[in-house]
């Protein structure tokens, strides 16, 4: 194998640059998907995966603020982009936590907070305030999954899709310690 091709070579020729690179990549892939099955496909997303979303907003926008830093030539110290890097991390585990909780709601294990199950419409008093309920009501139920692609659906995917994140940028962060961790 070339040398020239390793890992240690890509990743020490310019780390942040890829690892930002790669966050946006993904971060922005994983929306995109999302809105396509929402707009194209028109399964309308619930609660929790609305939430789910906004991690990777913010990986998004922390990936853009170390391009523009970058881009601008300010004089930052490098605490400052690992500190970033560690908040997307962080974003993409509390994501992950997220999709794991909602599957588990999925899957009936537990419940679902308030204003997001079916449960809620058992307290109706009369047809007037059950009608009145679901004329005003918009949101999906979380615990009633529309679209699995191969027996998995869009929160069992989205966590696979986060841990495999974490996983792989915790290899990169044992990989190259001498970038993150000094």
């Amino acid at each position: 194998m070339n040398k020239n091709l390793s890992l240690n070579f890509f990743l020490k020729k310019d780390f942040y640059n890829f690892i930002f690179t790669s966050l946006l990549i993904t971060s922005a892939g994983a929306l995109i998907l999302a809105y396509i099955a929402q707009y194209i496909f028109g399964y309308e997303p619930c609660v929790l995966c609305l939430y789910q979303r906004i991690a990777f907003y913010l990986v998004i926008f922390l990936s853009l603020v170390y391009f523009i830093i970058k881009k601008t030539k300010m004089k930052i110290n490098i605490q400052f982009y690992k500190f970033i890097f560690i908040i997307c991390i962080l974003a993409l585990a509390l994501n992950a936590g997220l999709a794991m909780y909602h599957s588990l709601v999925e899957m009936k294990v537990v419940k679902a907070f308030g204003g997001c199950s079916a449960e809620n419409s058992m307290l109706v008093g009369d047809i007037e305030q059950l009608r009145e309920i679901l004329k005003n009501s918009q949101a999906k139920k979380c615990d009633q999954p529309e679209l699995f692609i191969l027996g998995l659906s869009m929160a069992n995917w989205n966590f696979l899709f986060c841990l495999t994140l974490v996983g792989f940028y915790g290899f990169i962060i044992s990989y190259n310690k001498k970038y993150i961790i000094k």
